[in-house]
């Protein structure tokens, strides 16, 4: 479904950056609304596309609409370099479930930070995805317990945005598209038959209690 086409591909190479970041939040979550307020309170609103219910609101918003599966905004991808990802669940627990939201921003050629589950990014590159260590800090990654967690990242993405302007973050983008297309082509290989088959896997073996 949301496949690209080449013309598509070239697109999103040459667009101009207006934004630094996209974060979207349609559902209320702790996590979530505390990755928000932060964005509010340290003065980053503005240098990204953030939804969250029920007053910030985007093209194509309505949060009565699950639109997980569809209304990939492009536009706020093609203009923004990287994703900040609330997943689905956060906590300091050890198994990681990943999400369309993870997926999304990797065939929209964004890399990302995860504010998910620890070992979410060791997943990803355990699978072959380029998760982009040498431009974030990653090692909020290996960090179990879920309030250490979350400060680490807000300081990674302090420092991230402190450090990089709209001007150097369309070179950065420029350089790196080779390795954004990789990830891009990479999921759409045998990686997103992998993904169905696991998650099949999974709830086949959930006790229903």
């Amino acid at each position: 479904h949301f496949k690209l086409s080449d013309n598509q591909i070239e697109k999103k190479k040459k667009t101009e950056l207006t934004k630094k970041y996209i974060c979207y939040n349609r559902l209320i979550k702790v996590h979530r609304e505390r990755v928000v307020n932060w964005i509010k309170e340290n003065g980053y609103l503005e240098d990204g596309y953030v939804s969250f219910p029920p007053d910030l609101t985007l093209d194509y918003t309505n949060f009565d609409d699950n639109w997980a599966y569809h209304k990939v905004c492009t536009d706020h991808y093609d203009t923004s370099f990287f994703s900040i990802i609330n997943e689905a669940n956060y906590g300091s627990f050890d198994s990681n479930f990943l999400t369309e939201k993870t997926w999304k921003a990797i065939f929209n050629f964004h890399p990302f930070v995860i504010v998910g589950s620890p070992n979410s990014l060791k997943y990803l590159k355990e699978k072959g995805f380029d998760i982009f260590e040498d431009i974030f800090d990653s090692s909020y990654d290996n960090i179990k317990d879920g309030e250490e967690r979350i400060k680490k990242i807000f300081d990674t993405l302090d420092y991230f945005f402190k450090n990089h302007t709209i001007l150097q973050l369309t070179n950065l983008r420029k350089d790196i598209f080779p390795r954004l297309r990789y990830n891009y082509e990479h999921f759409w290989g045998n990686f997103r038959e992998y993904v169905t088959d696991d998650f099949h896997t999974k709830i086949r073996s959930m006790s229903w209690d």
